[in-house]
Order: structure tokens, then C-alpha cells, then sequence
């Protein structure tokens, strides 16, 4: 693809030593460049992409992309634009042919619940015979089928060469719809910028550990807003209706659904008539319409990201009695509550709740009596709010008899200023619950072997995801890979 070509859809951009040469590929990383690459200056918390815009040069770039003017060691072109970030992302959708403008797209976003609620869209569209993929910390899957890839970057919502080359990938291989979950990082990074949206769906919002990277909560839910003014004008937006930020949401879009317990809920929850760990059956309301649904999925949390997921039904106007019947037929979301099935004696789940609200939508399955020992494996991701991470201490210690602190995503926080954020808002008989390992294999493999008959394990916080990220480094690690490794070392048989 030539330069000019590559540069089209960028507005108010000036060019310097321009020459319309053929372009390779788009990078952000100076030390990955090649001969033919573009170098994207990218402008980040602790870095700055300008300052290795020579170094880039040295390993072969073609051209420079710069918010400002650069004194370049060779005329090679350098394009000055306003914004980096958003240029990134619609030059990466150029270099891939506009894929996602042939797909029909929904974006899932919320504090809570958007991996469920991804997951549940893509599969009932795929049992009700449409042509769905998705991309989210579920995994990433081409229609019915999981592709064995670990990203390089952010795993929710890739940066923008990864995420339309996945569009690319799920178009040539027929899909006709494409589930994203949209990240607070993803969309204040603008990795998904110049791409609208046939419908967005809003899960919920509250205060997590994502706040310290935004600087307020205010900046993290302005993030979010920026999905549902991507929605097209013809498109539509699902929105809980019990969430305090509801109004701030409605107005970013033309049209929207709203549901939830809230009484001016479009599609509004009537009644929970059971609610365990076996699933749940409830009743809801659409236009004066009755539904009594049923799931093996658990808990509150489940049926209202159901009925959000049946939103996205009435959104295309597709058969909602089947829709509804394809969602309530699956029984298991990838590191959701998920259960794992061995001859171990006691109960294993794998959950990934990393958050207040998360953790206090399971504690009904946590806190239940059949249990005589309760353990939780958990780790303070790298960088969140200390306060938070306080709130969250409280809540865990409260569920749990005992808690293995381990390392999760530390980044390049130092894991012990993790640990002791988790102790420090803790009573002393609550602190003698907590030990540390803080190698993740091994605080999963001492867990498991404090449990016995009747025991709750649970492996909280990242569910299926597969990159760990450590030290500016992508390790391969999943919860649900390595606790069936550890089962079958230590003898025991393990379901698939």
C-alpha cells in the first residue's frame, strides 16, 4: 500500500518530505521496525514516542507519524497530526481495507459483566444460525472456533493493526457480525476510534482499579461515553437503567433500550424466582410481553446480563423467542463462575471478579453454608487504587477463610506494594487469614492442596485471560490451563 494511500482518512495533517513510498506495515514499538514500516509516535504516561523516532529511523521506517515537528536524522516523509492516537487507528483500519465497515458491529462496555455479556451476544448469535465472532477477554473466536493467539498488547481491546486484523481475519472467514468488548484503556487510548457501531450495550459502572490510570472516576466514565457516540445514527444503544449514570449515557446516542429493576426499564426484570449456584429462573417484561426464562448460569448478575443480551435480539430484529432460547441455553461463560470439573475433593471455580461490585455479585455463591472451608487465590492487578484495593481486602477477607495473595498483571509495580495495600485495611484476626505466594502457579498449587472434602476454592481475577503481563513483558498464563496442570500433576483426573 502506498503512503498517500495509507494517509487518506486523516484530516488537518501536514506533510514534510513527503514521498508516496510503499508502506510494509504500521508500528508503534521503534525496536520491532523493519525496512518499509511506519513509526507511529505514540505519547503514553511514562513515555514519549518521539524521543525513539531516531532509533526507529536506524532499523529501517519509511515514514514518522508525530503530533509535532521533528528534527529527523534522514528526509524520510514526517506526517504532523493532531492526534496520534486516533490517527493510529484509522490508518490501521486503511491498511486492512476498512474490514469492520462490512461487518456489523457491537460494542460492549461497563465495569462488570461486559465479558459475559460479549460472550453470551456472540454465542446465541452463532446457535440461532448467524455468522458472529468476538473479541474480548473471553478469547477471540472466529465463528464457532477459538483461535490459539496471545495478543502482544492489551488483551480486552487490542491495539488498533491487531484488532483490524482480527476484523480482516473474521471477514475473509465469513462472519457477518463481530461482538467487541470495549475497554476504559481501549477507548481512552483510541484504539477504536472512526469505527460506528450498529448497536452498544452499556453493562454497568462503579468504582474500580482502573481509576488511577484515567486520574478520576469522572475521566473513567467519560471514557466509556465515547462507545455509544460511535453508535450510527441508525443504530442502537442497550443501557442499564439502574445505573446512577444512565442519563449521562442516553444522551451520547439517537436511540436506545434501557433494562434492569428500574420501573421505566424497557425491558425491565419482574422476578427472581430462584437463585443458586445451579442456575437461575426469572421473569421479565418487554412492551406489555411476559418472558419466564431459565439458566444454568448463577445469580442476579447472570439474568440481567441476559436481558441485556436480548436487547441486542430486538436491536436486529431477529426472532427474540429463539434469541432468548439460544441465550438461556448456554450453561458456562469461560472463567465466569466456572466451574472445573475433577475428582478433587473439593469445589474449584475459576472466577474472574477483580472488582468490588464483581466480588459482592458472586458472594451469595461464596458465602454459601454447604461449605465447611472457603480459600480464595487473589492478586492486586499492577497500578490500581489503593483505596480500592482496601474495599476489596475487606470484601474478600469477609468471604473467605482463608486468601492466597499472589501476583496478577503487576505490570511494573513491585507485587510486595500489592500485598501490602491488600493488609493494610485489615483487622489482625482478619491479616492471620492472608498468607503470600507470590508466584501465581505455586499460590494456585498451595491452595489447592489446603482444600479438602466440602471446600469452596476460587481462583479470582483473571478468569480465562491468557496474557500476563510483567515487566513490560506478555507471559502465557491462564487460571484454567495451569489449575487442570496442577490437578493431573498432584493425580487427579480432570474433564475437559
Amino acid at each position: 500500500m502506498k503512503l498517500s494511500e495509507l494517509l487518506e482518512s486523516i484530516n488537518n495533517k501536514e506533510l514534510i518530505n513527503f514521498k508516496d513510498t510503499e508502506i510494509r506495515s504500521v508500528k508503534t514499538d521503534s525496536r520491532k521496525i523493519r525496512k518499509g514500516d511506519v513509526f507511529v509516535c505514540l505519547r503514553g504516561k511514562n513515555f514519549d514516542g518521539d524521543t525513539f523516532s531516531s532509533e526507529a529511523i536506524e532499523n529501517g521506517a519509511s515514514a514518522i507519524i508525530s503530533e509535532h515537528f521533528l528534527n529527523l536524522n534522514k528526509p524520510i516523509p514526517l506526517i504532523i497530526v493532531p492526534s496520534t492516537k486516533k490517527a493510529y487507528s484509522l490508518i490501521a483500519q486503511k491498511f486492512y481495507s476498512l474490514p469492520a465497515n462490512k461487518l456489523k458491529l457491537i460494542g460492549v462496555t461497563g465495569t462488570t459483566g461486559k465479558t459475559s455479556v460479549a460472550y453470551l451476544i456472540y454465542k446465541a448469535l452463532n446457535l440461532i444460525g448467524k455468522r458472529a465472532s468476538l473479541i474480548g477477554t473471553a478469547g477471540y473466536y472466529s465463528l464457532n472456533n477459538k483461535l490459539d493467539i496471545m495478543l502482544t498488547g492489551p488483551v480486552t481491546t487490542p491495539e488498533p493493526m491487531e484488532l483490524n486484523s482480527l476484523f480482516r481475519r473474521f471477514l475473509n472467514d465469513g462472519s457477518e457480525y463481530v461482538v467487541l468488548e470495549a475497554s476504559s484503556f481501549g477507548l481512552a487510548e483510541e484504539r477504536l476510534f472512526g469505527l460506528e457501531f450498529d448497536v452498544t450495550v452499556l453493562t454497568n459502572i462503579s468504582f474500580n482499579h482502573h481509576i488511577n490510570y484515567h486520574g478520576s472516576f469522572e475521566s473513567y466514565v467519560n471514557s466509556k461515553t465515547k462507545l455509544f457516540k460511535q453508535t450510527k445514527i441508525d443504530g442502537l444503544s442497550i443501557l442499564n437503567r439502574d445505573c446512577e449514570y444512565f442519563d449521562k449515557f442516553s444522551i451520547c446516542s439517537s436511540s436506545i433500550i434501557s433494562f434492569g429493576s428500574h420501573n421505566r426499564a424497557d425491558i425491565r426484570m419482574e422476578e427472581i424466582d430462584n437463585e443458586n449456584d445451579n442456575g437461575i429462573i426469572f421473569k421479565f417484561s418487554y412492551k406489555g410481553r411476559n418472558y419466564l426464562a431459565r439458566s444454568a448460569l448463577p445469580c442476579l448478575y447472570n439474568a440481567l446480563n441476559i436481558i441485556a443480551s436480548f436487547g441486542v435480539g430486538l436491536a436486529f430484529h431477529l426472532n427474540v423467542e429463539d434469541f432468548l432460547k439460544a441465550l438461556t441455553s448456554i450453561d458456562r461463560i469461560p472463567g465466569r463462575w466456572d466451574k472445573v470439573k475433577s475428582n478433587h475433593p473439593a469445589t474449584i471455580v475459576i472466577d474472574k471478579a477483580n472488582t468490588p461490585l464483581a466480588i459482592e455479585s458472586i458472594s451469595n455463591l461464596i458465602a454459601n453454608k454447604k461449605y465447611k472451608k472457603r480459600i480464595a487465590v487473589f492478586g492486586n492487578v499492577g497500578g490500581g487504587d489503593k483505596e480500592e484495593r482496601k474495599v476489596m481486602a475487606n470484601l474478600i477477607s469477609a468471604l473467605f477463610d482463608l486468601v492466597v495473595l499472589t501476583t496478577d498483571d503487576p505490570e511494573n509495580e513491585d507485587p510486595e506494594i500489592g500485598f501490602s495495600d491488600f493488609l493494610e485495611g485489615l483487622r489482625k484476626e482478619d491479616k492471620e487469614k492472608c498468607i503470600i505466594e507470590e508466584e501465581r502457579r505455586e499460590a494456585i498449587s498451595r491452595a489447592l492442596s489446603i482444600a479438602g472434602s466440602e471446600d469452596l476454592l476460587v481462583i479470582l481475577g483473571r478468569g480465562n485471560q491468557r496474557e500476563f503481563l510483567i515487566k513490560g513483558k506478555t507471559l502465557d498464563f491462564d487460571d484454567t490451563i495451569e489449575i487442570r496442570k496442577i490437578l493431573i500433576s498432584k493425580g487427579y483426573t480432570v474433564e475437559n
